[in-house]
């Protein structure tokens, strides 16, 4: 199906039911304002542009959502990985430990 953008002057003119006139130029080039089609012509194009921004500003409120919930979920995922990088640490700190223990263990006389 085609969007609104797609379709000429004149083929607007017809779909809206409006007669074909002075309202278009020939080459369709410019409408002509001072006719009742020209009129309406111009008030559907001005609808057409405010329904664009409308979803545009919608689809920028989605990004700017989407953007700041995954950027919620990179700082958990930073912390988490923070978190297991100091656990990991730890581990291998206590495993030195005990591997200098059992050393000493072992050159230990009774």
């Amino acid at each position: 199906m085609k969007s609104t953008w797609d379709y000429s002057a004149t083929q607007l003119l017809h779909q809206e039911g409006i007669p074909e006139s002075a309202a278009v130029s020939k080459d369709e080039s410019h409408v002509d304002p001072m006719t009742e089609s020209g009129q309406h012509i111009l008030r559907l194009i001005y609808s057409m542009i405010q329904d664009h921004q409308a979803e545009t500003w919608a689809e920028n409120r989605m990004a700017r959502l989407a953007t700041k919930h995954l950027q919620g979920a990179l700082k958990k995922v930073s912390k988490t990985c923070a978190e297991v990088r100091e656990k990991s640490n730890a581990i291998e700190e206590r495993t030195e430990v005990e591997a200098d223990v059992v050393g000493l263990k072992g050159h230990v006389e009774p």
